[in-house]
């Protein structure tokens, strides 16, 4: 699957993540995002916010960018070992503006 055949939904974003993201204690302090380059997803750059309250700010410095939190990299650590399933994952945030819930969080109201 070729990355760059996805279609841009840049201007389809969920107002805010349904996961709260916060810092943990393995960040530095001070860091507020991370671009990588990842190999499985053909070079394609992604950004890593380490807070809600840098959101905002890393959409501006990196307009287009597919954004993930702590949470939902540890949720893909799960499948680490299923290439296919994290490349279709992330195309579905891509497409979609789509968080990745934790699949232990409780589920409210529902």
């Amino acid at each position: 699957m070729k990355m760059g055949d996805l279609v841009d939904q840049t201007k389809s974003r969920p107002s805010k993540p349904l996961v709260t993201p916060s810092a943990t204690a393995s960040v530095p302090q001070g860091l507020k995002w991370l671009l990588l380059d990842s190999k499985l997803l053909d070079g394609e750059h992604v950004l890593v916010v380490f807070e809600k309250r840098w959101l905002t700010e890393a959409r501006q410095a990196y307009p287009g960018k597919v954004i993930y939190f702590p949470p939902e990299i540890e949720e893909l650590k799960r499948v680490k070992d299923a290439p296919d399933t994290i490349k279709f994952l992330h195309r579905i945030k891509k497409e979609f503006g789509a968080w990745i819930v934790p699949s232990n969080r409780e589920r409210s109201g529902r």
